[in-house]
């Protein structure tokens, strides 16, 4: 079973540096970070590309405008069926134990979906420190 992070991205060139960084800094590393950009026409591209130069763990797909759920569609053909996924809206940020965390609670709690409580931002740059505000699962694995 690998860990993947799909992150979806259209246009948050403000954001995604940010996001890609919180996925690179898990305690628990993911094997493939999955960026799908659906069309950005800001300096998106740069950045991402920056970042998968320097990252073999980064492989990134660019395509037509289409809206977030084609993303998840293209995505779908990168992943297996036993892949743990990890879903990444690019505005958005995982504390550094969220994998780590996750793994650990699938281990002791089998299920098919998991999610934390949302947390809200004091500042545009306040570092999440862990998840641990509470991991929820949703329906158990057969």
């Amino acid at each position: 079973m690998s860990s993947i992070c799909i992150i979806n991205n259209y246009n948050y060139a403000r954001y995604i540096g940010e996001c890609i960084e919180s996925a690179l800094q898990q305690v628990h590393p993911f094997d493939k970070i999955l960026i799908v950009d659906d069309g950005s026409t800001d300096n998106s591209k740069d950045i991402i590309d920056a970042y998968a130069k320097d990252n073999p763990r980064i492989e990134v797909v660019y395509k037509e405008n289409k809206g977030q759920l084609s993303c998840f569609n293209v995505a779908r053909d990168h992943i297996k069926d036993e892949d743990l996924v990890f879903f990444l809206d690019s505005d958005d940020v995982f504390p550094p134990d969220y994998t780590q965390q996750v793994i650990q609670q699938r281990q002791n709690h089998p299920a098919d979906f998991y999610f934390c409580e949302p947390t809200q931002f004091q500042s545009p740059r306040s570092p999440l420190t862990t998840c641990l505000s509470g991991i929820t699962e949703i329906g158990r694995a057969s």
